[in-house]
């Protein structure tokens, strides 16, 4: 964990600086608990894996937008 708590901190710092990401990985982490109350490991699963995409899919956006200050 120590090895990646680095590179982690840097890409949720990249991903909230983008307006509509906080929002958004609020309501993917409500889907992952949800799931995870309900006893549904495949879905907690399938919505942990999407979160995880859909936050390289921001940074990614912004580091080749106009939405990253350098």
């Amino acid at each position: 964990m120590e090895q990646i708590r680095g590179p982690i901190d840097r890409f949720r710092h990249l991903s909230v600086r983008v307006p509509s990401r906080p929002r958004q990985s609020t309501d993917e982490h409500r889907t992952i608990l949800t799931a995870l109350l309900a006893g549904d490991a495949d879905t907690a699963a399938a919505a942990m894996h999407n979160h995880i995409m859909s936050g390289r899919d921001t940074v990614l956006t912004a580091l080749t937008s106009a939405q990253y200050e350098h």
